[in-house]
């Protein structure tokens, strides 16, 4: 069955659910049995990073040795490079360029070629942890020494000395009004506003350590999980937490995702699953690991 070390989940197009493992490969449930991946299947490594499904609907598996994805059933390694192969955040953006961060190095991925994309020559080689793109197209990286935009063939930086409150980007979130809301391991929550003179703009009452993912639900709310003060909500006008005495599991939330009726479900670090329903003020515990994803049906599968 599923691994229950699992670091990233997908759902793919055809209902099934992949659940990539620290340990165990990765694993897949097509509604009826399991299928498990690993290095004997030519899976690069058996710790799976992250998943990325393409609008071609191709799987890919970033692993902690390389890059891998599904042809024809079939699991085939997707050249990154000579540098590190530790594949740390994936994303396609609107064009069909699959961009590869790794330990140290962004990359893109084109019609069978990686080109390595550096962000600033010259610069200390770092850890891409975090993809978005926004709504001009440009591609946010998220890094441990700073946020990136890419855009027009130019990169930009941005640190502490621009008002970023700490240069140790963990999550993005591009919400649906064009905004970019930034997550740090240990400064917080801030927005970025862009214009004629760039700046971030830190929310009073907001959660101030470590932002471990970040969520708009269908009604423009932010979600918030953070890893020891369990998960928040920011409706646009005020911070509103949720934690142990509010029924969540455990207040290391790993993840969130949103059902079909509009429930938010928590995977809790050390705690399992945790549900709260639509126009419900308390989470209900439910003890499953943190692995979770939606099918195109609307159902939740978690393991």
């Amino acid at each position: 069955g599923m691994t229950h070390d699992s670091r990233c989940v997908l759902a793919d197009d055809v209902g099934q659910l992949w659940s990539g493992s620290r340990r165990r490969g990765l694993s897949c449930f097509d509604g009826y049995s399991f299928h498990r991946f690993t290095t004997a299947d030519g899976l690069p490594d058996n710790y799976v990073r992250c998943l990325l499904l393409t609008q071609s609907q191709e799987l890919w598996v970033g692993t902690d040795r390389g890059l891998a994805r599904f042809q024809e059933g079939l699991l085939v390694a997707a050249e990154v490079g000579t540098g590190e192969t530790s594949i740390r955040s994936l994303l396609e953006d609107r064009d069909g360029v699959v961009w590869v961060g790794t330990r140290t190095d962004l990359l893109t991925y084109e019609q069978g070629v990686s080109t390595a994309y550096p962000l600033m020559p010259g610069r200390e080689a770092t850890d891409v942890r975090a993809l978005a793109q926004d709504e001009r197209g440009a591609i946010l990286a998220g890094t441990g020494r700073g946020l990136y935009l890419v855009h027009a063939g130019s990169t930009t930086r941005y640190g502490v000395e621009h008002g970023l409150p700490s240069e140790d980007v963990t999550s993005l979130c591009v919400r649906c009004d064009g905004s970019v809301w930034v997550g740090t391991y240990d400064a917080g929550l801030c927005r970025y506003e862009s214009g004629a003179t760039p700046r971030f703009v830190q929310e009073a009452s907001a959660p101030d350590g470590y932002i471990s993912s970040l969520h708009e639900d269908r009604h423009g709310s932010l979600w918030i999980g953070t890893q020891h003060d369990g998960v928040w909500r920011y409706d646009g006008a005020r911070f509103a937490s949720f934690s142990i005495a509010e029924g969540l599991a455990h207040c290391d939330v790993h993840d969130i995702a949103e059902d079909s009726e509009g429930g938010l479900w928590f995977s809790c670090w050390h705690g399992g699953l945790s549900n709260l329903p639509p126009g419900m003020a308390h989470v209900s515990d439910d003890p499953v690991q943190e692995a979770m994803a939606l099918d195109p049906e609307g159902r939740l599968w978690w393991g």
